[in-house]
């Protein structure tokens, strides 16, 4: 066995000083990547919520457009009571009656009769020659003393009126 002695210089101290240095230097480094990754999962959350959110709204607009089908569905699924009112016949008769007395040179191109406003009410739309014609028809109105409103008046040529009627 030798003899050993006491180390009395500072080198301990300094190995360590040096050790301990290095270990808070390891510390701090992995505090500091500790908080770059919480702060980029931070903002990766946040960007996922904000779609989430996006896409909550997206399927609450999908949801009322689905309940608002599945209304009109069911809305239209279900029998409708159709009220039908009839023209009396009379009318039907006077009307036909017109229709065959009118003196003019020209063309009849749709015979509409409807209700409107608890009224009954014949449209004439048709073709004819020249104004003087369609003054005729107007005379003969006015004679029959029919109520009336011209809806349409149109020249289509020089030789040609289109013309829409409503008699009441």
């Amino acid at each position: 066995m030798e003899w050993q002695g006491i180390n009395l210089t500072d080198y301990n101290t300094k190995k360590w000083v040096n050790k301990s240095k290095l270990n808070i230097f390891k510390v701090v480094i992995f505090i500091f990547i500790l908080l770059v990754l919480i702060y980029s999962l931070y903002a990766y959350q946040k960007n996922i919520y904000s779609d989430y959110i996006i896409i909550k709204n997206r399927n609450s607009i999908y949801k009322n457009k689905i309940t608002k089908i599945e209304n009109n569905i069911i809305n239209f699924s279900k029998p409708s009571i159709i009220k039908k009112e009839y023209i009396p016949k009379e009318k039907i008769s006077e009307i036909i009656n017109y229709l065959k007395e009118i003196k003019t040179s020209g063309s009849l191109l749709t015979v509409k009769i409807y209700k409107h406003n608890n009224k009954n009410i014949l449209n004439i739309e048709g073709n004819i020659n020249n104004k003087e014609k369609f003054t005729e028809i107007e005379e003969q109105l006015k004679i029959k003393k029919y109520q009336y409103t011209i809806d349409k008046f149109q020249t289509i040529n020089t030789h040609s009126i289109l013309f829409s009627i409503s008699i009441y």
